[in-house]
């Protein structure tokens, strides 16, 4: 393929047009870009492509997780255990999750529908990320934010969903 087709090439193309020079400097630039695309880029990555095609993806497991090891299933729930201090099936553990997701997916669409908001879910967030009000302004206020909600609303009721907080750093 042509370097100037690749997406290497990207930098050399309006970027490149931006910056002051003369245009005589844009053209051996862009004619130095070419080549090292084509004599160092493009070669590297046909090496990495051939490693991955036929030395490393012949090498890899056909299954994928801890679960597809010998003796992997029992692993991967003593990690579920010492993660979540209590001992439930993984499939639990999962059907909670995508409970969960759910849970906060139909929040979120409930609050659209309040403030009338017409979009998607995706277009919601990029909506809420562009509004200056929801953004602290200082460090402290960042600060005092997280403060509020760790110490205020979510320490409060770590009793009601761990039975064991005796691990837990005194962060205060």
């Amino acid at each position: 393929m042509e370097p100037q087709r690749t997406v290497y090439y990207e930098p050399f193309l309006d970027p490149l047009d931006r910056l002051s020079g003369s245009q005589e400097l844009r053209k051996n630039l862009r004619s130095q870009g070419s080549y090292v695309i084509q004599s160092r880029v493009q070669p590297s990555i046909r090496r990495l492509q051939n490693f991955l095609s036929l030395r490393y993806l012949p090498a890899t497991r056909k299954d994928y997780g801890i679960s597809s090891l010998d003796g992997g299933a029992e692993y991967y729930r003593s990690l579920l255990r010492w993660h979540l201090s209590i001992d439930l099936d993984p499939d639990v553990v999962f059907d909670l999750g995508v409970e969960q997701v759910d849970r906060i997916r139909r929040q979120m669409e409930n609050v659209m529908r309040y403030i009338g908001f017409g979009g998607n879910l995706t277009a919601f967030f990029r909506h809420l990320q562009g509004q200056k009000q929801f953004h602290p302004k200082t460090e402290t206020e960042m600060l005092d934010s997280f403060y509020t909600i760790l110490f205020q609303r979510i320490q409060p009721r770590l009793p009601s969903l761990f039975s064991n907080l005796t691990a837990l750093p005194n962060i205060r």
